[in-house]
C-alpha cells in the first residue's frame, strides 16, 4: 500500500530534527500526509513509581523538575515543527505534501503504540546516548503495537531516501512483511540490491527477484559469507558499500511479561545503523 499518511512521533531531542526531515522526504516520494505527534509525559503519573520511600517535599521537587523538562521538551518539538513546516526554514515542502502537529498528554510509547495503527508508515528518531526516560521505547511500541511499517531515522538526516536499497533477506514472515512494506520505495528506486547471508537462508533468492520482477523492480542478489562478525554488522556494512540510502529488514523480537525485547540482529542494526531503516515484522 502506497503510504499516504505518516506518523513522525518526536522528543523535542538530538535525533527530531533528522526524523522530521525523514518523515518530509518520505511523503516527498508519495504526496503524503505527515502527523507530527510529541507524547508529554504527566509527571504527576511518572514520579508516584520513581519515589517510593522518598519524602513528600523531595517527590514535589522531581514533579516540578520533570513538568519542567516536558514543558522544555513540547515547545522544542512544536517550534521544530513550526519552522521546517511553516515556512521557518524556507525550504517549502514538496507538492502534494501537508503536514499537521499534534500534542498529547501521556506514556509516548503507549500513545505512539494506539495512534500509529491509523497511518500508513511510522517515522522514529534515533536517540542520542546520553538520552534517557520513555522514549527510548517509542520503537518497541512503533514495531510490536501499532501493527505498521516502522521507518527508523538515522542520527543525521541523508540527503535522499530510497533511490539505492538494500534489502536483507532470510525467508521468514518477518523479512516478507518487510518487503511488502518496501514495495512502495522499491519501484521508484534507482537500484535494489537483495542481500542473503548464507547459511542463514534456505530459500532460493532467484525466488525473490522474481517475486519483485512482477511489480517492475530489477533487483541484483548479494550473497554474504559467514565470518566473524554479527549478522547485522555484515548487513549494514554491505548495504553501505552498496552505496544504499535505505535498508530493509524484517523486526524480530519475543515478549516478556508484555515488555517487547528486540531480537539481536534487529538490536545490532538499530544501535549501529547510520541510513534509514524500515522495518516490519
Amino acid at each position: 500500500m502506497t503510504p499516504k499518511s505518516i506518523l513522525a512521533p518526536i522528543s523535542g531531542g538530538s535525533g527530531s530534527e533528522a526524523a522530521l526531515e525523514t518523515a518530509l522526504i518520505a511523503a516527498g516520494l508519495f504526496q503524503a500526509h505527515v502527523e507530527v505527534l510529541h507524547a508529554r509525559v504527566d509527571a504527576n503519573d511518572a514520579v508516584p513509581v520513581m519515589a517510593e520511600g522518598i519524602s513528600g517535599a523531595v517527590v514535589d521537587q522531581l514533579i516540578d523538575s520533570l513538568e519542567t523538562q516536558a514543558k522544555e521538551r513540547a515547545a522544542a518539538a512544536r517550534k521544530l515543527y513550526e519552522w521546517r513546516c511553516l515556512g521557518g526554514a524556507q525550504k517549502g515542502l514538496a507538492s502534494g505534501v501537508t503536514t499537521a502537529f499534534k500534542e498529547v498528554i501521556g506514556r509516548p510509547y503507549d500513545c505512539v503504540g494506539r495512534a500509529g495503527r491509523l497511518f500508513d508508515l511510522l517515522v522514529v528518531e534515533r536517540f542520542g546516548e546520553s538520552e534517557s526516560g520513555d522514549y527510548p521505547l517509542i520503537l518497541e511500541a512503533a514495531l510490536f503495537d501499532s501493527g505498521r511499517p516502522v521507518l527508523l531515522a538515522p542520527q543525521t538526516a541523508a540527503a535522499s531516501l530510497g533511490r539505492q536499497v538494500a534489502v536483507a533477506w532470510n525467508d521468514t514472515g518477518e523479512a516478507a512483511a518487510a518487503l511488502g512494506a518496501a514495495l512502495p520505495f522499491l519501484v521508484q528506486a534507482e537500484a535494489v540490491t537483495l542481500m542473503t547471508v548464507r547459511d542463514h537462508c534456505d530459500a532460493d533468492p532467484a525466488e525473490v527477484v522474481q517475486y519483485l520482477a512482477r511489480h517492475e523492480v530489477a533487483a541484483k542478489v548479494r550473497t554474504l559469507e559467514p565470518d566473524h562478525r554479527a549478522v547485522g554488522e555484515q548487513i549494514l556494512e554491505e548495504a553501505t558499500t552498496a552505496g544504499a540510502d535505505l535498508l530493509v529488514m524484517g523486526a524480530y523480537g519475543h515478549s516478556r511479561l508484555r515488555e517487547f525485547i528486540l531480537g539481536g540482529v534487529t538490536r545490532s542494526v538499530v544501535q549501529e545503523a547510520g541510513l534509514p531503516v524500515l522495518m516490519a515484522r
